[in-house]
């Protein structure tokens, strides 16, 4: 079985997108760790089957999509396919309140880091894995 790549984008400052976000975020809040566990296994199950089972339309774009992780609170992280065959590239993720994003310019931002996919001028690096985390 052919095992899927799963990467992230990397901000200016070197920072990986989604995991920067889940260790800011919770240092306030321990139930992001919760819901980052929860990301772990719908990550998994990409990396096993690919991404279709498992993520939605984003409603940003046709080219993003969504996996939604629900719990105390709900958050949306955002994928999309490529740069390469058999790889997904996280390059966002948000806080959602009935059923509105609301991280500042979160959707513009997706934009942006998809465009610089395609065109081949986003800096990404493998997503690590995190088999348990300490909730």
């Amino acid at each position: 079985m052919i095992e899927w790549l799963i990467s992230e984008c990397v901000d200016e400052d070197g920072t990986p997108v989604v995991s920067g976000w889940f260790d800011e975020k919770s240092r306030k809040n321990r139930a992001f760790r919760k819901l980052q566990n929860r990301l772990e296994g719908r990550l998994d199950a990409i990396r096993a089957g690919g991404p279709d089972l498992v993520v939605a339309d984003s409603g940003i774009s046709p080219h993003i999509d969504k996996i939604r992780i629900s719990g105390r609170l709900t958050i949306r992280v955002f994928l999309v396919r490529g740069p390469t065959d058999l790889e997904v590239t996280l390059i966002g993720a948000s806080i959602e309140k009935d059923r509105k994003l609301i991280e500042p310019g979160i959707e513009e931002d997706a934009r942006q880091r998809q465009r610089r996919l395609a065109d081949g001028t986003a800096k990404r690096t493998e997503y690590v894995h995190i088999p348990a985390l300490d909730s």
